[in-house]
């Protein structure tokens, strides 16, 4: 489960993902949303769409660096 999941590994992810195009961290942003949709548990949940925020706020941070 997410919940398992340690949190460093995630944002470790995240931040190695820093240089990619923005159309894939909306898309991964796009999946981890899909992923809540079937989530049962809240704190899965929440972690999910924590991260689904990051990868979206990761896509605007590369669109405006790329300007």
């Amino acid at each position: 489960m997410v919940g398992d999941m340690p949190a460093c590994l995630a944002m470790d992810d995240i931040e190695a993902d820093m240089e990619s195009e923005p159309a894939q961290h909306r898309e991964r942003a796009k999946y981890l949303r899909w992923m809540i949709e079937t989530t049962p548990t809240r704190p899965d949940r929440d972690r999910l769409e924590q991260l689904a925020h990051q990868y979206e706020q990761l896509a605007e941070r590369a669109e405006r660096h790329r300007r």
